[in-house]
């Protein structure tokens, strides 16, 4: 019973934002980690890097947090696109620590929410820890737009070459 009324929540979502997603992941597949905007940083939420640090090896990434982003009555961004702008920075950051040659592959990602995130400009930073010749060691955080922090990242990924 409750399986049929989610199915039927789900149809009630605008037909054109699922005709958008196929076309953002074959646009994206190749530019994702690119300074330009595109359609699946749109997506989440118009992300944009503001900053990249050589010596650090990091990524900082800045997000809106849509009102559409969230449950609880429009209060707390559902925890996907928390992780998802932490992936994108720290994705960001293996792209220019590498100098354009890779782009990462997340293999396993480890998220921590310390506060709830609400809607309103986010800030992810991304940087690396360790990298290999095939695999990199990340870690990220997100920051609200007073720079409390709300969640911590960490993630292995593989590396794979842009232009092979």
């Amino acid at each position: 019973m409750w399986r049929t009324k989610h199915l039927n929540l789900f149809e009630a979502i605008d037909s054109s934002f699922d005709e958008h997603v196929p076309r953002a992941l074959l646009t994206n597949s190749r530019s994702f980690v690119s300074e330009n905007r595109n359609d699946l940083m749109e997506l989440l939420g118009g992300g944009t890097l503001v900053e990249y640090s050589d010596q650090e090896q990091k990524a900082v990434m800045q997000f809106d947090a849509r009102p559409e982003f969230c449950h609880s009555d429009g209060k707390v961004v559902q925890g996907g696109f928390v992780t998802a702008w932490m992936d994108a920075a720290m994705a960001h950051a293996i792209r220019h620590a590498s100098h354009g040659e890779y782009s990462a592959v997340t293999l396993e990602l480890k998220v921590t929410f310390v506060s709830a995130t609400g809607p309103g400009r986010v800030v992810a930073e991304g940087w690396v820890v360790s990298m290999g010749r095939t695999v990199a060691f990340l870690e990220g955080q997100l920051f609200d737009g007073a720079g409390k922090l709300l969640a911590t990242s960490s993630s292995t990924a593989k590396l794979a070459r842009v232009n092979p």
